[in-house]
């Protein structure tokens, strides 16, 4: 599993590495709504508008291991998470 927070390469390099693995789009529990579980090659995760800041907002969480993705926010006291309704269906 690796993070990335203002580490745009090095999460575009992992993405590129990775195309079978996970993204947990992290935003805390402040705003655990927000926390979605993406596939690593899943649109969202590319879109143009977001170029240069896709690790500046909020932390990346990666893993090929979906269910210790899953683990990893479930620890932390009052986040939630959900998954992308486009790419895990």
């Amino acid at each position: 599993m690796e993070e990335f927070f203002h580490k745009e390469v090095e999460y575009l390099n992992w993405l590129e590495l990775n195309p079978k693995g996970f993204v947990l789009n992290y935003f805390g529990s402040y705003n655990s709504e927000m926390n979605k579980i993406h596939r690593s090659n899943c649109w969202h995760l590319l879109r143009p508008r977001d170029e240069g800041k896709r690790t500046t907002r909020y932390k990346k969480v990666c893993s090929n291991d979906l269910e210790e993705l899953k683990a990893c926010v479930n620890r932390e006291q009052d986040s939630k998470w959900s998954p992308c309704r486009i790419c895990l269906k």
